[in-house]
């Protein structure tokens, strides 16, 4: 939270000895005065998510708010117990960033006081309008350090040192959040997060990248805690459908920031498996992930063509899912028919006859070293090749 803009709330509650919160210009909190015990649910919930929900932001814009020049005062809605408020619009330079909302239901919009509470949110726009400028500037320089073309990259890590903000042999990890379906990025347009402390971010779509500075060694603790940290704002900020697909994937530390980029594809990786395998998420990190870097080849297709070969396929495609379950199962547990039928809930015999079809289907035998590794290898990749 900048100190400045938690100044001119602090200001405007003095001034008008009322409940204030000031929000950008997607409803997300930015500051607010001192609680007050006659609050509505609606400060009470935005104070304690840090947000405004999409329904609350609706009700609050079909009155003209985004593009009011002036103050307006919205009305109360008895039934969902939200008060009459005023709403002192942020603009700068024809261009609405943000609002402060006071629950003051009584005081003239010609009154001295709103007058001097234009004065500060025209001063909260200028601050709001800085921040997303430096929010653009810090997404372009990611950007550019994470580009193939060595030239940019190399410009934008001498940028980042010349501004003292991080020296090119500082240690830096890549951290890779946001939705996934089918192994796949999906878009989903909101911008989650300012993260604390020196680290960079770009966001854009349905995914945040984040290059997190590594003090001591290969410590990944910062790293971990703002990926939880970041897939919680996400899912306080997404509908509950979305929910599932979250996932986060955390790279190894490069010692040079001309080296981000290899982090950030194995984040990218990492974050493709977390939201794929089962047990693999939410988060998952590249050092962690065994075969599942095979996913780092060139590209998925030639990776497809190379682990699934017909008679694998075969096995997938096969109307009876038992047998691909019962064989994958079976390789869970290194082989071991007692352990496997167990957990299958089956008898021996049982399991000895599925994998003997199983056998059958593929023309694969699986009393070989060879053979178990090849079946095994494939349907542990399928579910990131198959999309």
């Amino acid at each position: 939270m900048s100190t400045e803009l938690q100044q001119i709330a602090d200001e405007a509650a003095r001034l008008f000895d009322a409940a204030v919160t000031m929000e950008d210009r997607d409803f997300n909190l930015i500051a607010h005065g001192a609680q007050r015990a006659d609050i509505d649910p609606v400060r009470e919930a935005s104070i304690l998510s840090r947000r405004s929900t999409s329904e609350v932001r609706a009700w609050f814009e079909q009155f003209g708010i985004a593009t009011s020049d002036e103050p307006l005062r919205t009305p109360a809605d008895d039934v969902n117990g939200v008060r009459s408020r005023l709403c002192v619009p942020a603009r700068w330079r024809g261009v609405t960033y943000g609002y402060i909302w006071v629950l003051d239901e009584t005081r003239a919009l010609e009154d001295p006081v709103v007058v001097r509470a234009v004065a500060l949110a025209e001063h909260a726009a200028v601050c709001l309008a800085r921040q997303s400028r430096q929010r653009r500037s810090e997404a372009a320089v990611v950007d550019d350090l994470l580009a193939a073309d060595r030239e940019s990259s190399s410009a934008a890590a001498d940028r980042l040192r010349d501004s003292g903000f991080l020296a090119r042999g500082d240690a830096v990890v890549a951290v890779v959040a946001g939705v996934w379906r089918g192994g796949a990025p999906r878009e989903v347009a909101i911008d989650p997060w300012q993260p604390p402390g020196p680290v960079l971010r770009s966001a854009s779509g349905g995914q945040t990248v984040l290059l997190v500075p590594v003090r001591r060694g290969d410590d990944l603790g910062s790293a971990r805690e703002i990926a939880a940290l970041l897939l919680a704002r996400y899912a306080q900020l997404l509908a509950a459908e979305w929910r599932p697909a979250l996932a986060a994937g955390i790279g190894a530390p490069r010692t040079d920031l001309l080296d981000a980029r290899a982090s950030w594809q194995e984040a990218r990786v990492a974050a493709r498996v977390a939201a794929t395998v089962p047990d693999a998420g939410p988060i998952a990190e590249w050092d962690a992930l065994g075969v599942y870097r095979l996913l780092a080849a060139d590209t998925r297709v030639d990776l497809a063509a190379l682990v699934i070969d017909d008679a694998v396929r075969r096995l997938i495609e096969h109307p009876d899912t038992e047998l691909r379950h019962t064989v994958q199962v079976y390789f869970d547990h290194a082989g071991n028919a007692q352990l496997a039928a167990r957990a299958l809930h089956i008898h021996r015999q049982t399991l000895y006859y599925r994998i003997a079809k199983a056998e059958q289907v593929t023309g694969i035998d699986l009393r070989t070293g060879h053979g178990r590794l090849r079946l095994q290898l494939a349907l542990t990749m399928a579910p990131l090749l198959e999309h």
